[in-house]
């Protein structure tokens, strides 16, 4: 299932997320060519520093890892960072980054790895920014759907909140998802709350 086409027209060029997700595959990229780093050093380094808090979700597995990611962060990010400037769309990112580190490293004592728990803060500021806009969902081989996006936003974050409810582990960071959403969450309803969006 890929969800593509959300139909927003941006106000600005996208091109902050666009640095974001080419900065990320960089980290990635670098970091794969000495593991040694990324599980020797960052790995067991501590977690309250905030250099790690804001580094870690740059660094992905391995080629999966990243290209959900990457293709989530385009999805709703260039929506989002097509509404702002792209100074403000980078603090903004960076805050969702710290929030869903600080996430893993209150409830799980480390730090996450990846940066979906910001691609969640992208779907928590998206369901309060663009709730009602319609997204459209490729079933393969040729079936599109139409549906709502607070929907399947709803049905993801749900998915996460059983997860942790039913405590299942294994390499997910549910923790990061749900912080890194409440942060979107908030950023867009403080944005509302004082006529910004």
């Amino acid at each position: 299932m890929l969800v593509y086409n959300d139909g927003i027209e941006n106000e600005h060029s996208p091109l902050a997320n666009w640095l974001v997700a080419a900065a990320t595959v960089g980290a990635s990229y670098w970091a794969w060519q000495q593991p040694e780093l990324l599980w020797d050093g960052l790995a067991k380094t501590a977690p309250w520093g905030a250099e790690n808090l804001l580094i870690a979700p740059f660094f992905h597995l391995d080629w999966e890892h990243l290209f959900w990611n990457m293709y989530f962060l385009l999805c709703f990010g260039n929506s989002i960072a097509g509404g702002m400037a792209a100074w403000r769309y980078l603090e903004f990112y960076m805050f969702l980054i710290a929030a869903s580190s600080i996430g893993s490293a209150l409830f799980l004592g480390g730090l996450s790895i990846g940066a979906s728990g910001a691609i969640y803060g992208l779907m928590g500021f998206f369901i309060v920014a663009f709730g009602r806009v319609n997204l459209q969902l490729w079933l393969p081989p040729a079936f599109v759907l139409p549906l709502p996006s607070w929907l399947f936003i709803a049905f993801r974050v749900g998915a996460d909140i059983w997860a942790v409810w039913a405590g299942r582990g294994g390499a997910t960071d549910y923790w990061a998802h749900l912080a890194g959403f409440l942060a979107g969450v908030s950023w867009a309803a403080l944005l509302k709350k004082r006529g910004l969006m």
